[in-house]
């Protein structure tokens, strides 16, 4: 059995190119056929949550624009035997089913099957299912920010940055709450992207920050958790860049033997934290993933060392590659990715 571990997201975009030749000194053509099947990138709830309120929705978000009506027949929501019906919208690349009033303290399980597909025709490499528990009632807590970067007086000029809210949040409504504007002038809104996992939101720039220069973030209470309840005030906060620094070239490189588990090691406990360190310190990111579901990741800065922590357990008696390719606080990214394997042994059966 073969499992995979990703430290980075990286979107690779394969196609065949079919050239149209034309006669009588007519021009051609070339068209890229699409022949990527898409993935689904995030569910929410996610896969083993648990005390989700009776009235959120489910939201899938794939890798691409999706075919409305194959979405929409290709899902299910059901406990046990009993199906549940839901209203269905759909939205760039996310899909919202939203069911009635689920019943409190209760296993769900969420299928999106195979025949779901691209705007091309591709389906889904397989059916995808997740399950979650409902809580005691519908939530009705407002959601608060756990944690944000990045803070401090020497920021990267390609930094992102990254807001950890308590639950999973209306994506539509933090765009709009948030702002990234120079402290010296707060009409200035910097422009960028957003991207959404479990309950991080991680902005962009669209392009990098100045040197030297104090920026602000805002994030209003307009922003809501998926159930529309307003998010608790947090004051604004500011960071400042760093000066322009002695121009740096070199890739960061992995550190020899502190990948762990070591390559090729076996018997190893499947709740193990899997980590590797780098020469220099690198740029930030707050996600991997185990077997494509997405899991955080937390870098220590001091030793320039990057951890992900399963939070289900590993399969036993499993061979794992672990793949890693990271950029340095200077834009320098690893020209391949770097990879190793371990095994699983048959313990422990929980996490700790």
């Amino acid at each position: 059995m073969k499992g995979f571990i990703k430290l980075f997201f990286a979107a690779i975009v394969l196609c065949v190119l079919v050239v149209g030749c034309g006669s009588g000194g007519g021009g051609g053509g070339v068209t890229a056929i699409d022949l990527i099947r898409p993935e689904i990138s995030q569910t929410l709830p996610a896969n083993g949550a648990t005390n989700v309120g009776t009235t959120s929705p489910i939201i899938i978000t794939f890798s691409e624009p999706m075919n409305q009506d194959s979405v929409k027949a290709a899902f299910s929501l059901a406990t046990g035997s009993t199906t549940i019906p839901c209203t269905f919208s759909y939205n760039g690349t996310t899909a919202t089913f939203t069911p009635p009033a689920l019943n409190g303290n209760t296993p769900y399980t969420a299928t999106i099957a195979a025949t779901a597909k691209d705007m091309a025709g591709n389906s889904l490499g397989g059916d995808h299912a997740w399950t979650f528990t409902t809580g005691i009632g519908q939530d009705t807590t407002p959601p608060t920010v756990q944690s944000y970067a990045p803070t401090g007086t020497a920021v990267g000029i390609n930094s992102t940055i990254a807001i950890t809210f308590s639950e999973p949040m209306n994506t539509d409504s933090v765009k709009a709450a948030f702002s990234l504007t120079p402290t010296a002038d707060p009409t200035k809104k910097i422009s960028g992207t957003f991207s959404f996992i479990g309950d991080t939101a991680v902005f962009t720039p669209d392009t990098l920050l100045d040197y030297y220069t104090s920026y602000t973030v805002t994030i209003a209470t307009t922003a809501t958790d998926l159930v529309g309840n307003n998010m608790t005030a947090l004051p604004p906060w500011n960071f400042t860049t760093r000066p322009p620094p002695a121009k740096d070239t070199e890739a960061p490189i992995v550190s020899p033997g502190l990948e762990f588990p070591l390559d090729g090691s076996t018997d190893v406990p499947r709740n193990t934290p899997i980590s590797v360190s780098f020469n220099e310190p690198i740029a930030p990111f707050y996600y991997g993933s185990i077997n494509g579901f997405p899991t955080k990741v937390t870098i220590d800065y001091t030793t320039n060392t990057v951890t992900m922590k399963p939070t289900t357990l590993l399969t036993a008696n499993t061979t794992y590659t672990v793949s890693i390719r990271v950029t340095d606080l200077a834009g320098n990214s690893m020209a391949t990715t770097y990879q190793w394997q371990f095994t699983t042994g048959a313990t422990p059966t929980s996490l700790p």
